[in-house]
């Protein structure tokens, strides 16, 4: 029996919005110019986000539920948006992460854990390899702005996140808070 060793990518990014890189204070990052070549801008005016996907990948809105799925090679991508909870920070998710990863750490190898910047936030950066039972990749991200939780996900192959990775950044840099 061969013995697979299946891969998630995790990429997690805390948005701080305490601060923006430029040290001022938050705010929803900068504007988007123009939407990227073959890509078309998905506004949702009730959930307060803007982004732009792969027009040639299918976009499902959930608004009464809280954002959109958006079909993607490989498996989905998800931008979902909630209440904060009482008390949460960016911080406290990040903590509950990484007692997360804790638990794991014997399927777990810890690529990268660092500050960056996103869309014009103070962010942390989160990338590790998984063994699991079936070869699967996630990309998640996430930020509190006001009241709101946002969260945006990919979940799907390996392969295929490293044929569309640079679409998918290309998504998480033209995600825009607008409310």
């Amino acid at each position: 029996m061969f013995r697979k060793i299946y891969f998630s990518l995790f990429v997690v990014i805390a948005l701080s919005l305490s601060f923006s890189c430029k040290g001022g204070g938050g705010g929803g990052g900068p504007k988007i110019k123009k939407t990227p070549a073959g890509f078309k801008m998905y506004t949702d005016t009730t959930n307060g986000f803007k982004i732009a996907h792969p027009a040639d990948w299918k976009l499902t809105a959930f608004v009464s539920q809280g954002g959109c799925n958006i079909s993607a090679p490989g498996g989905g991508f998800f931008v979902k948006t909630r209440k904060k909870r009482n008390n949460e920070t960016i911080s406290s998710r990040a903590k509950g992460l990484e007692a997360l990863l804790k638990m794991w750490k014997e399927k777990l190898v810890m690529h990268t854990k660092k500050d960056t910047t996103l869309s014009g936030y103070d962010a942390k950066l989160y990338i590790y390899t998984m063994k699991s039972y079936r070869e699967k990749s996630q990309y998640l991200i996430f930020t509190i702005a006001k009241d709101t939780y946002y969260e945006l996900i990919y979940d799907g192959s390996a392969k295929a996140f490293e044929e569309i990775k640079s679409k998918i950044q290309t998504m998480v840099d033209t995600f825009h808070i607008t409310k």
